[in-house]
């Protein structure tokens, strides 16, 4: 599904990539319900108004929904085997993040 070479670092303790080995290798389905991807961010300004954006807290790490962000179900193309996740514009260079 994902070449090492396309493997990187991340502040998520899951392995990173930044693209599918090929086009095909993958089937992405937009998030419905969630239209945005979660992105970390420093909430301590937030958590004192009880900020509505903040919904869960992850490996110590708070997360909350940004409107810039698109999220993807990710699923092999071939047996349709859940994967996880694409996040659109979630990486340094504005790229994907699977």
């Amino acid at each position: 599904m994902f070449s090492s070479l396309a493997k990187y670092e991340h502040h998520t303790p899951w392995p990173a990539f930044k693209k599918p080995f090929h086009s095909d290798s993958l089937t992405k389905i937009p998030e419905e319900g969630r239209p945005n991807a979660l992105k970390t961010s420093n909430v301590s300004e937030r958590l004192k108004f009880n900020d509505p954006k903040l919904i869960k807290q992850n490996l110590h790490e708070f997360t909350i929904l940004e409107a810039s962000t698109q999220l993807y179900d990710v699923s092999c193309g071939r047996c349709r085997n859940g994967l996880g996740h694409e996040f659109l514009r979630d990486r340094a260079d504005g790229g994907s993040r699977f």
